[in-house]
């Protein structure tokens, strides 16, 4: 017997089979010995259990957290964090729990919920913004159980919405309008094609359109605003780059312009993402306006007036457009040229090179110099020669070529009226005469082809990548004249004549 099993001892694997055995028994004693050290996730499962952990949308008021869990033990405290998208820092807070009635049949239910306010100026998020959130669950004996991260798409809850995809791009909508969905997500796909390669931003970010049926459900969904702008301004589109998110008024007769244009914002706060320094208002709405698909000949005919009667503002004033709605559309007509111009004169390639260089961190003026060769007043003055604008008053306050200076406010200004200087109105009505109007077409539509209108809409203090929203007046009419207050005092002065006359005539 001894001689079989040293036969079977020197026969051929028989050391490789007990150093494998020995090396499994290694493993195992290991696996044995420090498992007391390694955390037992199944025991924070076995003593607490997620009944229910959910995120609603209350649009506009804000968003609500809510949890249920049966525990074992007593729970010390739940935490949710969360994300706001377009936010510079993640959050949390503290639910409110409460333990279930005695007598329940799940006596050890424990629920809580949580309510985050967005309906304020501060604290707005659009709709359409992406939440991401979990929930930190801590027992008294320290045991912490932490939930999977979920998302929440923040959407307006006063309505039931559908979607249509096409690529990176989600319309939502509600109501029988599903055609013109369609519509707008196609031209959104255009715009990304064309405008991302000139602005060297990438489109492949997932981007979504809130679609609404009309004014008062628009005005719902924005940030809260001045009564005077309110009454003042129709806003038509609104882009949020840092949250991918467009609203549209989707009964607008320009909507494909209104999106294409609040698109590139979006494409622009993406081109620049990595620079904490603005790009001008000017630069940024006359790109906008350039990649528009719907581009009406309003702002041509008020940049026309504006360069006839030396009504244009130089660039290095136009990081705040004129509050003057006229004058604002001249702002919209001077920005889309220069870039129209820059484009023309030195090739797309340029632009996106500019657009690297900023996102760099180099400031706009700078940024300039590198890609072009000139600053912003160095356009300025290339542009002006191109369109036959007055030269720039110099540093020193003159004008180019002599002339007086140009006015550093393009304002109204009031001053008091007199017979003589409703005379002198008439004379300004002949020389500075209003953008001609097509035969058959009203001022009103001329300036609807002019509208969106600028308007203030920042979002949070110190954030960026939101642009401001775009606006159309709400009255019609081309640029007001001084001949304007000399219609109104037109009785006055038939009245003044009348008793002149009857005066004469009683002498």
């Amino acid at each position: 017997m001894a001689r079989y099993l040293i036969t079977y001892a020197h026969a051929p694997g028989f050391a490789a089979l007990v150093r494998s055995a020995a090396l499994v028994a290694a493993v195992f004693a290991f696996l044995l010995l420090s498992s007391a050290a390694w955390p037992n996730p199944a025991r924070a499962d076995g003593e607490i259990e997620i009944v229910r952990a959910t995120a609603v949308s209350e649009f506009p008021e804000g968003f609500r957290f809510n949890l249920e869990v049966i525990s074992e033990t007593e729970i010390d405290e739940v935490k949710v964090n969360f994300e706001i998208a377009g936010r510079a820092a993640n959050q949390y807070n503290y639910l409110d729990m409460e333990q279930a009635e005695n007598g329940s049949i799940r006596a050890n239910l424990v629920s809580g919920e949580y309510f985050h306010r967005t309906n304020t100026r501060d604290r707005y998020s659009p709709p359409g913004t992406i939440i991401n959130y979990s929930f930190e669950i801590t027992d008294v004996e320290g045991n912490v159980t932490t939930t999977d991260s979920e998302q929440l798409i923040y959407m307006d809850a006063r309505f039931e919405w559908e979607t249509v995809t096409q690529g990176p791009v989600t319309t939502f909508f509600h109501g029988p309008v599903g055609v013109r969905a369609t519509a707008m997500t196609q031209v959104a796909l255009d715009t990304l094609a064309n405008m991302g390669p000139l602005l060297g931003a990438e489109i492949a970010t997932p981007l979504r359109i809130i679609m609404y049926n009309n004014t008062a459900e628009m005005l719902g969904a924005l940030a809260a605003r001045s009564s005077a702008i309110s009454r003042e301004l129709i806003t038509e589109g609104q882009a949020f780059g840092e949250q991918n998110v467009v609203l549209l008024l989707g009964n607008g007769r320009r909507a494909g312009g209104t999106i294409s244009h609040e698109l590139v914002h979006v494409l622009l706060s993406r081109a620049t993402a990595n620079s904490s320094l603005p790009v001008p208002l000017w630069m940024n709405e006359g790109l906008a306006e350039y990649g528009n698909v719907d581009q009406g000949i309003g702002y041509y005919r008020f940049l026309e007036w504006a360069v006839d009667t030396n009504r244009t503002t130089p660039f290095e004033s136009l990081n705040v457009f004129p509050g003057d709605p006229n004058l604002s559309l001249v702002a919209y007509g001077q920005s889309r040229s220069a870039v129209e111009y820059i484009i023309a004169e030195f090739g797309r390639e340029k632009m996106s090179e500019l657009m690297a260089v900023i996102d760099s961190g180099i400031p706009f003026n700078a940024a300039m110099v590198r890609t072009y060769g000139f600053d912003t007043r160095g356009l300025d003055e290339l542009w002006r020669a191109e369109v036959g604008a007055e030269p720039l008053p110099d540093r020193e306050g003159r004008s180019g070529d002599g002339a007086s200076p140009t006015p550093e406010s393009t304002r109204t200004r009031i001053a008091p009226l007199t017979l003589e200087s409703v005379a002198a109105a008439g004379a300004a009505r002949t020389a500075t005469p209003e953008p001609e109007s097509e035969p058959g077409r009203s001022d009103e539509e001329d300036q609807a082809e002019a509208s969106p209108a600028p308007e203030s809409t920042s979002e949070a203090p110190g954030e960026r990548g939101t642009s401001g929203g775009c606006s159309a007046p709400s009255h019609g009419g081309g640029p007001p004249e001084a001949a304007s207050a000399g219609l109104l005092l037109m009785p006055f002065a038939v009245f003044a004549w009348l008793r002149l006359r009857r005066g004469r005539f009683s002498s």
